[in-house]
């Protein structure tokens, strides 16, 4: 009889006092909520096979005109598939980064901002130091569940994960995303996602569409010009949607989107 009133008298201390509460009720921290994000696959929902989606980022590239981009034509169809296989394999719309990369770069393997942002992806310094603490096997920053995505979709890349961060090492991986379009491809996706995983609680209940729109602006991360930009990607996506001989096309999921 004591035993059994002792165990509801414990019950009762644990639901009353939060001292005692259940572990899921206390709050989670920003590095454990974006531990917990960073696992999800934040695509959006399209009745869209993958040959469709390969078609339309074919159109997308020559939409953006071909002869001035330093690609040959019969580099159009690889590196259209590397786009779209890139982006489903970690977790972000392919629709969506297929206009991030047009909007940033137009397809031009070694563009050059003159911020400094490189490569098709136009990563910053900052851009590559976020993703690499993020996978460096020694940083206190570092989500153990992203190297492990690494390791599945770009085991290439994976190997080549440095432990040390330095200026040498910024100004190494920098060169690479220029000249390497799947490294700037890889480095563009990883800091997207991040940025997904990385937006407020918030914005998540807005919907995806709000949290591609806060991860666009926090990719781009001037305070000048993020918004526009991210606005203009979404729009853009949007668009992709008429392209010709593209069928069965979900776009609802960017409809929701004030004056388009």
């Amino acid at each position: 009889m004591f035993k059994k009133a002792f165990i509801t008298f414990a019950v009762l201390i644990g639901l009353i006092h939060p001292t005692y509460a259940a572990f899921e009720s206390r709050p989670v921290s920003k590095s454990e909520e974006i531990r917990i994000q960073i696992e999800k696959n934040f695509g959006l929902k399209q009745a869209l096979p993958k040959h469709e989606l390969y078609r339309l980022a074919q159109i997308a590239i020559s939409e953006a005109n071909p002869r001035h981009l330093g690609l040959r034509d019969r580099d159009i169809v690889p590196l259209s598939r590397e786009v779209v296989d890139t982006a489903q394999c970690y977790g972000v719309d392919p629709v969506v980064f297929i206009s991030l990369i047009w909007r940033e770069s137009n397809f031009k393997p070694h563009a050059q901002s003159e911020r400094g942002a490189a490569g098709l992806t136009q990563m910053t310094r900052v851009g590559i130091k976020e993703v690499l603490e993020r996978l460096s096997p020694v940083s206190r920053r570092r989500l153990t569940q992203l190297r492990q995505q690494v390791k599945q979709c770009s085991f290439q890349f994976y190997r080549r994960i440095p432990s040390e961060i330095s200026g040498d090492t910024l100004a190494a991986w920098k060169n690479s995303v220029m000249l390497s379009r799947r490294d700037a491809l890889v480095m563009g996706a990883l800091l997207f996602k991040i940025n997904l995983a990385s937006s407020q609680p918030e914005t998540r209940r807005g919907g995806k569409l709000g949290l591609y729109e806060e991860a666009l602006k926090r990719y781009n991360g001037d305070p000048l010009v993020k918004v526009e930009f991210a606005q203009a990607v979404l729009a853009r996506a949007k668009r992709m949607m008429d392209f010709p001989k593209v069928a069965s096309v979900d776009s609802r999921f960017l409809s929701r989107i004030e004056g388009l």
